[in-house]
């Protein structure tokens, strides 16, 4: 008795019904006069940004509620918490490079901020 994947039909010598994606008549057909593949225009990749060392610590989208006496007030998209004073130049020329609004929020102390939060652009 004959079983079910004998009874196929075969493609190229090939079992399973269904040619490659690459097989040889396709590669033909696609590769351009003299032997030479043709390259895909592609544009470089951006380089990523520079990593800024930082001994404190930025927190992104962090609710500013938790920093305030009166415990309201929305997200700030960075909050950097400096360890030193070196932190909190680079901070503030990092910044100043990406044209981001920054706050000194000091103790935060009778300071109100909307549910909206602080935006960074």
């Amino acid at each position: 008795m004959a079983r079910k994947n004998d009874r196929r039909k075969t493609v190229a010598g090939r079992k399973g019904g269904k040619p490659r994606a690459g097989g040889a008549d396709v590669a033909k057909r696609a590769a351009p006069p003299g032997g030479a593949k043709a390259k895909p225009a592609t544009a470089p990749a951006a380089p990523p940004p520079p990593k800024v060392k930082f001994r404190g610590r930025v927190l992104e989208n962090e609710p500013l509620a938790r920093y305030t006496t009166y415990r309201i007030g929305g997200p700030a998209r960075f909050l950097v918490m400096p360890a030193e004073t070196e932190d909190v130049v680079k901070a503030l020329e990092l910044a100043a490079s990406r044209g981001l609004p920054w706050l000194v929020l000091g103790l935060g102390s009778n300071l109100l901020v909307k549910d909206g939060g602080f935006p960074a652009s």
